[in-house]
């Protein structure tokens, strides 16, 4: 079976990096609100997890997660050069290629 490895943020990831940034800011018993778009799609839930994951008590936007989007083609592009270069075989890649996901803050 072929494999194409998938290229992008791991969205869980950076949403728990803005969840804990903004819990350190906030008190207890203050209300949350997530934003997290179509709550049927796997990035949605996998953000709102992150959140969660990070007890979030602010319903004020006070970071957010940048994932670098408009490189995400790039490292997509990059991989398969690189997989030649090292003459790996379309099964022997890795399933994902992780891309960087940072802490956006005032």
């Amino acid at each position: 079976m072929n494999k194409v490895p998938f290229v992008g943020p791991d969205n869980e990831k950076g949403a728990e990096k803005g969840g804990d940034d903004l819990a350190k800011q906030l008190k207890a018993g203050d209300e949350v609100g997530i934003i997290e778009g179509v709550s049927t799609t796997a990035n949605a839930q996998q953000r709102t997890a992150g959140f969660k994951a990070a007890m979030l008590k602010d319903g004020r936007v006070l970071a957010t997660a940048d994932q670098y989007a408009a490189k995400q083609a790039v490292f997509g592009i990059d991989t398969a050069p690189k997989a030649l270069s090292e003459h790996k075989k379309q099964a022997d890649l890795s399933g994902v290629v992780e891309t960087p996901v940072e802490l956006v803050t005032k």
